[in-house]
């Protein structure tokens, strides 16, 4: 931890110190707006997380945003960061209480589902810009829509061809009524909510990211 403290962390202190002033000589209530905008997508992200448990075996509200909040942060602080939370957030689920299985439905499921609303929300925007803008694109924005419409149709291939990983995945986890439950919900039209709290933790994160530039003078164009 020493020599990984001397050679690795205090080399990129000592580099980016001179941004920190800036960080802290601020007088702009947007930065408030900004800290609020992202708190509340982090209650979102856990509110998400809650929402794909079954009722019986959903923790309480606190315990979930507190494991949510341990995972966000492993993830930024290591390697590889996403596998190594997603493993900790399970394990912190199953210590709360909550199976297995289902703790694991709900971890690949919350990170399937946050890629696919964002897909969503990326290719709004990108038609709403066209349609206001269309006779004002320019060449590489144009571009950027093409290839952010071919990457999504790779990403829905493969997704396509994993299905059978995933039963595979639920039979070894002895959890093949996880995904009959899944039909079930989307039969009843319970998917809405996850599917909606997905969003807003994307929107409020967009929000935060819009008010900190703001707060430094920087006015971009929300659909941009």
């Amino acid at each position: 931890l020493a020599l990984v403290g001397r050679f690795l962390v205090w080399p990129q202190i000592s580099q980016h110190g001179q941004s920190f002033a800036p960080l802290l000589d601020i007088d702009s209530p947007w930065i408030y707006v900004g800290i609020a905008s992202e708190l509340a997508s982090l209650v979102s992200f856990a509110a998400t997380t809650r929402s794909l448990l079954r009722r019986d075996v959903r923790p309480p509200a606190v315990t979930v945003l507190q494991i949510d909040l341990s995972t966000v942060a492993l993830s930024h602080c290591v390697p590889v960061g996403g596998a190594a939370g997603t493993a900790l957030g399970w394990r912190l689920l199953t210590r709360a209480g909550v199976p297995g299985a289902d703790a694991w439905f709900v971890k690949l499921t919350q990170g399937l589902g946050a890629a696919v609303v964002l897909q969503v929300l990326l290719w709004t925007s990108l038609a709403t810009r066209v349609s206001l803008r269309g006779g004002e694109m320019r060449t590489f924005e144009v571009l950027q829509i093409v290839l952010a419409v071919a990457l999504a149709i790779v990403l829905a291939i493969r997704l396509l061809r994993r299905k059978p990983v995933r039963r595979w995945i639920g039979r070894r986890l002895r959890g093949r009524w996880v995904w009959s439950g899944v039909l079930a919900q989307r039969r009843r039209g319970r998917i809405v909510t996850p599917v909606a709290l997905a969003a807003t933790n994307w929107l409020l994160d967009a929000g935060a990211l819009w008010a900190c530039l703001h707060a430094y003078g920087h006015t971009v164009d929300p659909l941009g």
